[in-house]
C-alpha cells in the first residue's frame, strides 16, 4: 500500500502507545517502516475480535465501532504509555477504531473513530467512507488519518472532530470543579467510591516509608487505604497538572492515590466523610496547635468537632526529628477535647526514619 507518510509523525517528540481495532494497521506498518519510528512509537496493540477488545479495555462495548470505544480505547492506551515511559513531555494514547466495507451486508455506515488521550482530555474524530470504495481503499483512508492525528491532534486535515470532549474526573480536579478523582492500581482514572483510609503526602518521590506506613495502617484499621496526593496546598503554590500526572506514574502497581484540590484536613472530612486519615507525628502535633485555628471559626474546639461530625479520625505513626529524635504517640499532646480522634499505629508495627526530603538530597549528592 502507497501514500502513508509517516516520517511527520514521528518528528513531533512525543511517545504514543497505539491501539487500533478493524483498521490502521497499515499506518502502523508505515511507522515501522520508516527510520525513527522508535522515538515515537512505546507501543502498539491490536486487539482485532470483539472479545480481545472488551478484555484489553476490561469493559464490555455495547459498539466496537464507535466514538465511545475510541475514547475508551484512548484511556486505556494513555494508561498503558505511563506505564512505558518516564520522561517528559508527557505520553498519549492514540487508538483507532473501525468498521471497513465487509463480504456481508452492513445497515449502517462504513466508518472510522479516532482517539486522543494526553491523561487531562480525550478528543475523538469519526470519519464516514465512501461505501464505493473496495476495503484496501478504505483502509488507505483510515490509515492516512490515523498518521495526521499522530503528528498533532489539531491538524486542519482531520476528519471531523466530535462535539463531545469528555474530560476525566482528574481534569475537573485541575480546573476546579471536582475536589477529588481517584486513580486506581491499574491507571484508571474514577470519580468513586470514597476513601476510608487516607495516606497524604506529597511523594517526592513515594518511598518505602510510605508504603510501610500504608500497610501497617491497613493492619490496625482492617480498611484498605488509598494515598493523597492534593494539587492545592495551604503552604505551598498549586501543583501544575503536568507535575501531579508525573508523580502519579509512581502508583502504578502500587496501590490508589486521589489527587485532590483539598488543602485542610476540615476540607478532606468534608469531602471524605468517614475517612480514618494516617498521619506522622509531625503532622499530627500541627493539627493539634490551636494558632492555625481562629476563633471567629470556632478555635481548635470547633475544627476537631467537625471531625468527628464527619466521622473522621486520625492513625499517628511516630516520626524522627531532623536532629534525630524519634518521637512516637506517646509525645502527642492530645487534649481532652481530641479524646476518640487520635490512636496510634505502634512503633513495633511500623517505624522507618525515612524522609522524602533525604531521598532528594542523596540524589543531589550523587
Amino acid at each position: 500500500m502507497t501514500g502513508l507518510d509517516a516520517s511527520l509523525a514521528i518528528g513531533q517528540g512525543r511517545r504514543v502507545v497505539l491501539a487500533c481495532a478493524g483498521a490502521g494497521t497499515a499506518a502502523l506498518a508505515a511507522l515501522q517502516s520508516t527510520p525513527g519510528c522508535s522515538r515515537l512509537l512505546l507501543e502498539a496493540v491490536v486487539p482485532y475480535g470483539h472479545l480481545s477488545l472488551d478484555r484489553w479495555l476490561g469493559e464490555l462495548l455495547k459498539s466496537h465501532a464507535s466514538a465511545e470505544a475510541a475514547r475508551a480505547m484512548a484511556w486505556r492506551a494513555w494508561r498503558r504509555a505511563t506505564e512505558l515511559h518516564h520522561g517528559l513531555p508527557g505520553p498519549v494514547g492514540v487508538s483507532c477504531c473501525a468498521a471497513l466495507a465487509t463480504d456481508r451486508e452492513r445497515k449502517g455506515q462504513d466508518r472510522a473513530h479516532f482517539g486522543w488521550c494526553d491523561g487531562l482530555n480525550c478528543r475523538t474524530w469519526t470519519m464516514v467512507l465512501d461505501k464505493s470504495l473496495d476495503r484496501s481503499g478504505q483502509e488507505l483512508l483510515v490509515s492516512q488519518a490515523l498518521l495526521r492525528l499522530l503528528a498533532g491532534p489539531d491538524s486542519a486535515a482531520l476528519p471531523n472532530e466530535d462535539p463531545a470532549t469528555v474530560a476525566s474526573p482528574l481534569t475537573e480536579v485541575f480546573s476546579g470543579t471536582r475536589l477529588w478523582a481517584r486513580i486506581e492500581l491499574d491507571g484508571a482514572i474514577r470519580s468513586d467510591p470514597v476513601p476510608q483510609l487516607v495516606v497524604s503526602g506529597s511523594f517526592n518521590p513515594l518511598h518505602a516509608g510510605h508504603v510501610g506506613l500504608a500497610r501497617a495502617a491497613e493492619k490496625v484499621s482492617g480498611r484498605r487505604a488509598v494515598y493523597e496526593l492534593t494539587a492545592v496546598n495551604a503552604d505551598k503554590p498549586p501543583m501544575e497538572p503536568a507535575e501531579v500526572l508525573w508523580r502519579s506514574r509512581q502508583f502504578h502497581g502500587v496501590g490508589a492515590l486521589v489527587v485532590t484540590r483539598l488543602s485542610t484536613f476540615a476540607a478532606k472530612a468534608d469531602a471524605m466523610p468517614g475517612a480514618i486519615f494516617v498521619v506522622g507525628f509531625d503532622t499530627a502535633a500541627r493539627v493539634l496547635e490551636s494558632r492555625f485555628y481562629p476563633e471567629k471559626t470556632g478555635g481548635l474546639k470547633g475544627a476537631l468537632d467537625h471531625l468527628r461530625e464527619r466521622c473522621c479520625s486520625f492513625l499517628v505513626a511516630g516520626r524522627a526529628t531532623e536532629a534525630g529524635v524519634f518521637h512516637g504517640f506517646d509525645h502527642l499532646q492530645v487534649p481532652a477535647m481530641a479524646e476518640g480522634l487520635f490512636a496510634p499505629i505502634p512503633d513495633a508495627l511500623f517505624r522507618l526514619d525515612l524522609s522524602s526530603t533525604d531521598i532528594r538530597k542523596k540524589h543531589k549528592t550523587c
